[in-house]
């Protein structure tokens, strides 16, 4: 048994990046181009995967709070902001329904934080399923390392992103993810933050004084899905919504 299960959002950005290039368009004609470049995204889809069942998993309001309230500036000046509104996204997930792909969504939770309920629900209910996630979206190699998907599916490359030897989350916390505006540990880049992951490993804990360890443990819990306080009340939220689809 095999499940796609595509981060909504992210994969709308990608055919609104397209289909918005043209800014003498009509509103009605970029809306039209992107849902053409969405369609065909899914037709490669269908194709690559063909016996799978597919997830799509959406942000919803008030998703961004818990994660704001650790830092004001999260995802702030992203380009999909000016691209992408309530109206369009809700038109792309009708798309989605019309070709058969399950709509999931959870109160006051980011798309990726549904993604990861998701898979774990999925896992629990059929161990031996395999799970592809489809994303650009890097923090998403959490999921395989987590053991709830066989790998992530990046679309416009077409092809899995090689999964690193080393923790996404603990790599990510400590040196920053600039398209959500996390900043990481001052002074580390990635070459110190692969030494520090090594030495943790050997040494059961991170060489930092005690400054940047408040700034990695606020940066962890912003890219660790499973830092999130509702991360137990998202998965149940999963099981919930596969025993009335499945």
């Amino acid at each position: 048994m095999q499940n796609v299960i595509i981060d909504g959002f992210n994969f709308a950005f990608i055919g609104a990046y397209i289909g918005y290039k043209d800014e003498s368009d009509a509103e009605e004609v970029k809306v039209s181009k992107t849902l053409n470049v969405l369609d065909g995204m899914l037709n490669r889809l269908d194709v690559r995967f063909p016996s799978a069942h597919m997830y799509a998993c959406w942000d919803s309001p008030g998703g961004t709070v818990f994660r704001k309230q650790l830092d004001e500036s999260y995802k702030a000046n992203r380009p999909e902001k000016k691209l992408i509104n309530f109206e369009v996204i809700s038109t792309i997930r009708e798309l989605f329904k019309s070709r058969g792909i399950l709509d999931f969504s959870i109160a006051a939770t980011e798309g990726d934080d549904a993604v990861f309920a998701l898979c774990k629900a999925l896992k629990e209910k059929h161990p031996v399923c395999e799970n592809i996630v489809v994303t650009r979206d890097r923090d998403m190699l959490q999921v395989v390392q987590a053991g709830y998907a066989r790998g992530v599916y990046e679309p416009v490359k077409k092809d899995f992103i090689e999964v690193p030897d080393y923790p996404v989350t603990v790599f990510k916390a400590l040196v920053g993810d600039r398209s959500d505006n996390i900043l990481g540990v001052r002074g580390i880049g990635e070459a110190k933050a692969k030494k520090l992951i090594a030495n943790q490993i050997k040494q059961g804990k991170l060489d930092l004084n005690e400054e940047q360890l408040e700034q990695y443990e606020k940066c962890l819990k912003m890219v660790d899905a499973t830092k999130q306080p509702r991360c137990n009340e998202n998965i149940e939220a999963a099981r919930r919504f596969l025993e009335k689809t499945n």
